[in-house]
């Protein structure tokens, strides 16, 4: 997965796309798609080890992605999915061991 806020090296080297078409590829994909695949490429790399709490939803939303906490909460529900991060009521959202996780068949971070 490229940075945060970048498009997939399939989309943003193919010059015969527009701009305008780039966007719709972002409206598509959903902007929660694209933070859960960020935030799993963290835990990947180790900036989240497992057993470790994510940071708030909160903070998340607000401080680090600078979106909606709906948005962020469809991101941790994409990690939950994909086994990155377990939630437990009340203490947050912890991430999981690595045999745990397993991203969607044909989600490859390029």
């Amino acid at each position: 997965m490229e940075a945060r806020g970048t498009l997939p090296s399939t989309v943003a080297s193919n010059s015969a796309l527009r701009s305008s078409e780039r966007h719709f590829y972002l409206w598509m994909a959903g902007v929660f798609v694209l933070i859960a695949r960020h935030l799993a490429d963290q835990i990947d790399a180790g900036v989240y080890p497992a057993g470790t709490p994510l940071p708030s939803e909160a903070r998340l939303a607000e401080q680090v992605y600078g979106c909606a906490k709906m948005t962020l909460r469809q991101a941790i529900a994409e990690l939950r999915d994909w086994g990155y991060v377990r939630t437990l009521r009340g203490r947050g959202n912890f991430v999981r061991p690595p045999e745990d996780r397993a991203r969607p068949a044909g989600d490859d971070p390029a």
